[in-house]
């Protein structure tokens, strides 16, 4: 792939092209469905309170096992089951929110100099979202089966990283589609961007 004339070996992101035209098609569904994952979390969240638990957050950054159980002693049946239901609800969104951003970002490379940055944010997205995977997986089967030494830990550690890649990629679309409106003039479609990807 050649950037400004110049080959890179980094591989651009293949979403690259398909953000090119009717980019509202792509990324305004996928948004939608992240919001709408997010209200019914945030809805759940709000009955996983207690002296303990702040929601069902405290279970991903419990860290340790006796914090786990400690937070899960505090709930009552009927918030143990809502807490599974959120953890359905985090696999859904995590699909649609690390989709959102990565659309987001490929579009913002599309248009912006130095598209290779947003290149790198859009498949952080994919890695982040991995680590989501792990952190919801090890809840579920804690919930479902039983809290092992470890898992919360191991939840702990990738949740902590799936934030840093979100926020990666959070923080290039502020900073590049603000720099774009303020100072680049050109903020469209990079000419050669068919081409590059």
């Amino acid at each position: 792939a050649e950037y400004g004339g110049k080959k890179m070996i980094f591989f651009p992101h293949p979403w690259r092209t398909s953000v090119e035209n009717n980019s509202y098609r792509k990324i305004v569904p996928t948004l939608t469905f992240a919001i709408v994952a997010l209200i019914l979390i945030l809805i759940i969240d709000s009955k996983l309170k207690s002296n303990v638990a702040t929601g069902y957050s405290s279970l991903e950054y419990a860290g340790t096992k006796q914090r786990f159980q400690r937070v899960l002693r505090s709930w009552k049946t009927n918030q143990k089951i809502l807490a599974g239901f959120s953890s359905g609800f985090h696999f859904f969104f995590m699909v649609f929110y690390s989709s959102t951003v990565a659309l987001g970002c490929c579009w913002t490379a599309n248009r912006t100099p130095f598209p290779i940055v947003g290149d790198i944010c859009a498949w952080l997205q994919f890695f982040g979202a991995s680590f989501d995977v792990i952190l919801q997986s090890t809840i579920a089967y804690q919930l479902t089966v039983e809290v092992k030494s470890q898992l919360p830990e191991l939840g702990m550690a990738s949740a902590i990283i799936h934030l840093v890649f979100l926020g990666c990629g959070i923080l290039y679309l502020i900073v590049f589609n603000i720099g774009g409106l303020l100072f680049w003039k050109d903020f469209k479609p990079n000419k050669d961007s068919k081409d590059n990807v």
